[in-house]
């Protein structure tokens, strides 16, 4: 800026540059000073230089009738699992394609967000978008399973992140569950879908 010009000078000393001598900083000199100063101060007080703070994840409403919380708000990047216990807190009995082929039950306790399930773990993309993140396979297979009226579930995740560390930040991802289930099994026709999501968590 001008200000620096003048410090930068030979021999300058702040009386010369507040122009206290007029043999350095004649009165031609001084507009452009101020000119300058009062553009140091625009830039300080400009978008550019003090942005705004980008915006948080939107938070959803679903249908209320499951709530999931997971055990930790903060995972590490290194961390391949992410566990949330699952409640249906309703008088209610649901179905959802979350449990294990291999298991010959219609009640399992270890639900599980992999392909082709109903389950999801999803990434907040700024400014307005979350978006499902990449799921594994069961290579045994998934299977419908019940989810009883006020019973209590562990739902595992498995995050993987498509999005490169310079495009996440140091802060991490914002990351939660959603999970769609229905009001009866998958070959009853017309049934009505719900869905519900998890609180919001950290993925370093």
């Amino acid at each position: 800026m001008l200000i620096e010009k003048y410090f930068d000078a030979p021999g300058a000393t702040l009386d010369r540059v507040m122009g206290t001598r007029h043999t350095s900083i004649g009165p031609s000199r001084m507009p452009r000073m101020l000119v300058g100063l009062v553009f140091v101060g625009l830039i300080s007080c400009s978008p550019l230089s003090n942005p705004v703070a980008p915006q948080p994840a939107l938070r959803e409403a679903g249908d209320g009738f499951l709530t999931i919380q997971t055990e930790k708000a903060v995972y590490g990047s290194s961390e391949q699992l992410v566990r949330a216990t699952l409640v249906n807190g309703s008088d209610r009995q649901f179905h959802a394609f979350l449990g294990d082929a291999m298991i010959d039950a219609q009640e399992q306790f270890s639900l599980m967000a992999t392909a082709g399930s109903d389950g999801f773990l999803e990434e907040w993309v700024p400014p307005f978008e979350w978006r499902s993140m990449a799921r594994p396979l069961m290579f045994e297979g998934g299977r419908s399973i019940v989810l009883q009226p006020h019973g209590s579930y562990t739902l595992f995740g498995y995050p993987k992140r498509d999005r490169t560390p310079l495009q996440i930040g140091p802060k991490g991802s914002t990351i939660r569950f959603r999970v769609q289930y229905f009001d009866g099994p998958p070959d009853q026709p017309g049934q009505t879908a719900h869905q519900d999501f998890s609180n919001h968590f950290i993925l370093k």
